[in-house]
């Protein structure tokens, strides 16, 4: 169990630097249409020919910022795949400790706790996890 426990550990803390990264970066691009959107307003006055050129590189550097935020919603939805694997090998993981305990004596209350426990926390990962995966479903449609 602590090895597993480890394992998911390690995945939910990259899923959440994930989480971070894609934060910032759809942060990153808000700020950006909306200088974007003042750049098409200044096309139509004296300065349009700078306003225009502006323009161009902004909607340049706007693509590319929508490109890197869909592959890193891709990598996204990759990880909460790997996470939500490695729940069900934890919630396995506790159907066999709760058997062990069955069968054992003197550490099967003790056993049986931990495997509960395990198993309630697994559960609430993966509904929190499917919740997501489903949002990310919504955003790419």
């Amino acid at each position: 169990m602590r090895t597993f426990s480890s394992d998911l550990t390690s995945a939910m803390a990259a899923m959440a630097a994930l989480v971070s990264s894609v934060s910032d970066d759809v942060a990153l691009l808000s700020k950006s249409l909306r200088v974007e959107r003042l750049f098409v307003r200044a096309t139509v006055g004296h300065h349009a020919p700078l306003a225009t050129a502006l323009l161009a590189n902004q909607t340049r550097a706007n693509e590319s910022r929508r490109e890197r935020l869909r592959q890193k919603r891709r990598m996204l939805q990759q990880r909460v795949h790997l996470v939500l694997k490695l729940c069900g090998r934890g919630n396995a993981l506790a159907r066999c400790a709760l058997i062990e305990a069955a069968q054992t004596g003197a550490m099967s209350r003790t056993l049986t706790l931990v495997a509960i426990d395990l198993a309630d926390a697994l559960a609430d990962i993966s509904r929190s996890l499917k919740d997501m995966r489903f949002g990310l479903g919504q955003v790419n449609a």
